[in-house]
């Protein structure tokens, strides 16, 4: 990595704590909630596992039923920091070019031997790639940690929790597709991290109004004219991440999780979890097509904004 693009990386983490504030405070708030619950709930005890009713529930679930349960809580406590990962994104884009033309230290950087594409390009590589990193690396700290905590406190109980959880079968897939998770994340996000960039670049003021507000009024004129709300619906996908692309359009069938063989994911779930579909697919494709472009007119704004005014 060139010496002066690794500067402005570091330059964007010393000024944007929330890169790493907010994934930390994400993986408290998991710690002490899991804390705080084990302590409530006292001892476990897992009872009548001789009664032949639940011991027939227990058969039919599969002879890998707690192997799934395992890897599904570690997959469950990623999620929550994907989550913070949109929300930082969000923010730290819409401000990253705009914060620097308020308090006029756009002026003092322009005047360095840095150009306009090093310096958007370092806070749109912070934004896609640094931020799902570090999520990405607190997501893996917080699993161990928390499912250290769990098999602690189930390891007295008849279902022998701990020899399931601490296996290469159950963490392996469990880390494929939390890593998987972070690079869907990270490519999907491109298209709307250059929408926030472009903004940031050329509004004069308040520019969460200019991200949002000409969205919402092109679905509205859709809607109006066409009856349609593609354009809503590609935004929503766009700006709730991809776990919003991989749930649109399945319905939800009460709020019972179930885990029997027989139930399969929903289609673009199934879709998002094959690689080669999913990164060879238009819409991933097409978003980075759009980013890159959206990209580039926030590179031209920063060279040939004015901002003497």
């Amino acid at each position: 990595m060139n010496s002066s693009f690794a500067w402005l990386i570091r330059r964007e983490l010393w000024e944007s704590r929330a890169v790493w504030v907010a994934p930390a405070i994400c993986g408290a708030i998991l710690i002490i909630a899991t804390l705080i619950g084990g302590l409530q709930v006292g001892e476990v005890r897992i009872a009548n596992l001789a009664d032949p009713a639940v011991a027939a529930k227990i058969e039919a679930l599969g002879g890998d039923a707690i192997p799934r349960l395992s890897r599904l809580l570690l997959l469950a406590i990623a999620v929550p920091f994907y989550i913070t990962v949109m929300f930082t994104q969000f923010f730290y884009a819409l401000d990253a070019l705009s914060s620097d033309r308020r308090d006029r230290s756009v002026l003092f950087w322009k005047s360095m031997p840095v150009s306009d594409a090093a310096t958007v390009g370092s806070k749109f590589a912070v934004a896609v790639l640094v931020i799902p990193l570090v999520a990405l690396a607190a997501a893996l700290l917080s699993q161990v940690v928390l499912s250290s905590m769990v098999a602690l406190k189930l390891s007295g109980t008849e279902l022998e929790f701990t020899q399931h959880l601490w296996t290469a079968g159950t963490w392996l897939p469990a880390i494929g597709a939390t890593l998987y998770g972070a690079l869907a994340v990270i490519l999907w996000s491109v298209p709307l991290v250059g929408w926030l960039l472009l903004v940031s670049a050329v509004v004069p003021r308040s520019p969460f109004l200019w991200a949002v507000l000409p969205p919402l009024a092109v679905a509205l004129v859709e809607d109006v004219l066409f009856d349609s709300s593609y354009f809503i619906h590609l935004i929503a996908e766009r700006t709730l991440g991809v776990f919003a692309a991989a749930f649109s359009g399945t319905e939800q069938v009460g709020a019972t999780v179930r885990i029997g063989p027989e139930d399969g994911l929903p289609p673009r779930v199934e879709h998002l979890m094959q690689p080669v579909e999913f990164l060879t697919s238009a819409d991933l494709l097409g978003g980075l097509v759009v980013g890159a472009l959206l990209v580039a007119g926030a590179i031209w704004a920063r060279r040939y904004r004015d901002d003497n005014g």
